[in-house]
């Protein structure tokens, strides 16, 4: 079994689920998908959104 990890770290992770649980726009979702595909989807990448005390507080845009 192939236990490679994720390309992404946690934070990145948790906005990517909420994007898809709020059923985003389809150039969102495409967006997100591409960024997963490419591996560079990393929480630091993304200022629109803030990690504190280990939680996710995603912003609107």
């Amino acid at each position: 079994m192939d236990l490679s990890p994720l390309p992404c770290d946690s934070a990145f992770m948790e906005y990517a689920i909420t994007l898809i649980q709020k059923k985003v726009a389809k150039d969102v979702e495409k967006a997100l998908l591409t960024t997963l595909a490419s591996n560079r989807c990393s929480s630091t990448l993304y200022p629109h959104q803030e990690v504190r005390n280990r939680q996710l507080s995603i912003c609107s845009f």
